[in-house]
């Protein structure tokens, strides 16, 4: 049945080729109403935001032939399934020729090793031109303390094809990823990289911004970095003050958006 208020809620979100669903309970009734709905075609970005979708929902849309011009997906905290790597599963199955930005955030249980790979085999990878994978990655860390192994992340850095361009990793970077992105084969022809929310200190702040020198990036997101953590050390603020004041000179060709370092010193 043709749900005649959501298709007019529809045509109120769609703004310049963007149709964003913010807290949308997208069962069959209302997927059918959004298959239906005549003005699917011109979407060009999908945002699911917060929204409950299942798998089987999802792949529906995704095949409908209307979205073929689609050029942006963002998940975000969608899945109303602890789906982890079976949402690459459906990614994989669906043919999205236009698609240039896939933005999956805040994944449910996030993608380990196993799921970083399938995600990196993706048949348009090649294709895209940035991913999001904000708070998505197995292993980051939440606290300086903690040192949880990174091997999903190490898988992602590991990837020896082709690969984006602008990559997003907020609330997923710490030391100990900082040191495995700087020995990734496809750093230095990044041209953005969003690390913000993680826990980067002296070390992976020094590790990072050696590796950033002679790299392509023209663009790199620090904000928000030790924010979250009230029981952070502040020697360990105080060093890594040090090792920024010290290197960020060499990358002024880089434009930084840096942590609020007023709240520490």
């Amino acid at each position: 049945m043709f749900d005649q208020e959501f298709a007019a809620e529809l045509d109120q979100n769609l703004s310049d080729g963007t149709l964003r669903l913010e807290e949308q309970l997208l069962k069959r009734e209302r997927l059918d109403t959004l298959l239906g709905w005549p003005r699917l075609a011109e979407v060009r970005v999908l945002e699911l935001v917060s929204s409950s979708i299942s798998l089987t929902n999802l792949t529906a849309l995704l095949e409908e032939p209307a979205l073929a011009s689609l050029e942006a997906l963002r998940l975000a905290d969608t899945i109303d399934e602890r789906a982890g790597a079976e949402l690459i599963g459906v990614l994989a199955a669906v043919e999205l020729p236009a698609l240039r930005q896939l933005s999956l955030e805040c994944m449910t249980p996030r993608l380990d090793a196993s799921g970083v790979r399938a995600l990196l085999a993706l048949p348009f990878l090649r294709q895209l031109e940035m991913l999001e994978l904000s708070a998505s990655v197995a292993g980051s860390p939440s606290s300086v303390e903690e040192r949880p192994p990174i091997e999903a992340f190490a898988a992602l850095c590991a990837h020896e094809g082709p690969f984006v361009r602008r990559l997003g990793l907020r609330h997923v970077v710490g030391d100990q990823e900082a040191k495995a992105l700087a020995g990734a084969p496809w750093f230095s022809k990044l041209r953005h990289l969003d690390a913000s929310g993680g826990h980067l200190y002296a070390f992976g702040l020094y590790t990072l911004f050696g590796a950033i020198s002679s790299s392509e990036i023209e663009s790199l997101d620090l904000s928000e970095n030790w924010l979250h953590s009230s029981n952070v050390n502040p020697s360990l603020v105080v060093e890594a003050k040090m090792v920024w004041d010290d290197m960020r000179p060499s990358l002024s060709k880089v434009r930084i958006k840096e942590p609020s370092w007023s709240q520490f010193m």
